[in-house]
């Protein structure tokens, strides 16, 4: 468990996706890559592009690269997803 961690359950912030190996919670980076995995040309504040009529004004996400590299917890480094094509 990282200090990061540690803060955050001490503030009450116990929100959230947490390591199934640690139970340390996920960071900004790591929620960022899985949502380059699942789904990369996503909206954040939508869904998945083409699905969902956005309001006037919306600006369609930028293409993201699927990430290559397997979804890693910060904490403790076990991996949680596989990349695409690593199997």
């Amino acid at each position: 468990m990282n200090a990061e961690t540690r803060i955050a359950e001490q503030q009450g912030d116990v929100s959230g996706p947490r390591c199934p190996f640690c139970s340390a919670h996920w960071t900004q980076a790591m929620l960022d890559q899985y949502d380059a995995m699942v789904d990369p040309n996503g909206c954040a504040c939508c869904g998945s592009a083409g699905v969902i009529q956005h309001v006037e004004g919306h600006r369609e996400p930028a293409q993201r690269a699927v990430p290559t590299a397997d979804l890693c917890c910060e904490s403790c480094g076990n991996p949680i997803f596989r990349a695409p094509g690593s199997l």
